[in-house]
């Protein structure tokens, strides 16, 4: 007795044909991995991100809509820190973040930050110190991949709150940080690379400690002093 094997042969068709579709479906339905890179990285998701900062209790910024405030997260008003999304430049693979921080004096401390994807999910890395109250022009990517954040800052004389010297800083990503390569189009080494001190609240606050310091010191060496010239005399 034979078996027409045309059924089988169709039902075997079928079942490929179906499968082959729900692959195709899926991998249709899948974003690839750079769109999912750049999609995490827009500025609606990069105004909702968390960020690493010196300036919080915790050590963190999480922002949402651009902003974070910590009197209004700890319920505390003793502990201002407002960090306010500036704006941001994107690439392939990573974006330039600039942050601004107000701990609740006149100072407003811009930090620049990497913020990197892998997988779809964005981590921004620790910011650089920039400045105070600089007033930013653009932060834009380059053909090489670097990225030139221009700003006017204060000059030599000028007061921090009123500052006219226009100035570009090109950054190269370096890990999960950013490294100083030029200032105004002339190249920096490492060793070179400017480091803006820390004003405003906190610079007060270091500038204060050490001037109590040096006057703890000299109250204590001064009478010693004293006394040796007072024998000096006596004894000529």
């Amino acid at each position: 007795m034979s078996t027409d094997p045309r059924p089988l042969r169709l039902r075997t068709l079928l079942a490929t044909l179906v499968l082959a579709s729900g692959l195709l479906l899926a991998m249709l339905g899948r974003p690839a991995p750079a769109e999912a890179q750049v999609s995490a990285m827009l500025p609606d998701q990069l105004k909702n991100l968390t960020y690493p900062s010196t300036y919080t209790v915790s050590g963190l910024a999480p922002l949402r809509d651009g902003k974070y405030d910590q009197r209004a997260a700890l319920n505390d008003p003793l502990k201002p820190a407002l960090v306010t999304f500036i704006q941001s430049s994107t690439g392939t693979d990573f974006s330039a973040v600039l942050l601004a921080t107000n701990t609740g004096g006149s100072g407003v401390f811009v930090t620049l930050h990497l913020v990197r994807a892998q997988n779809g999910v964005a981590t921004a890395g620790p910011g650089i110190f920039l400045g105070d109250r600089l007033k930013i022009e653009g932060v834009v990517l380059t053909d090489e991949g670097c990225f030139i954040v221009s700003y006017i800052t204060q000059g030599p004389g000028e007061p921090l709150c009123c500052g006219t010297k226009r100035e570009t800083r090109e950054y190269v990503p370096d890990a999960n940080t950013f490294r100083l390569i030029s200032v105004d189009g002339v190249a920096v080494t490492q060793a070179q690379a400017p480091t803006p001190p820390r004003t405003g609240n906190l610079g007060t606050r270091s500038t204060s400690a050490t001037a109590a310091l040096i006057a703890i010191l000299a109250a204590a060496v001064l009478p010693l002093a004293t006394r040796r010239l007072v024998r000096t005399e006596v004894c000529a």
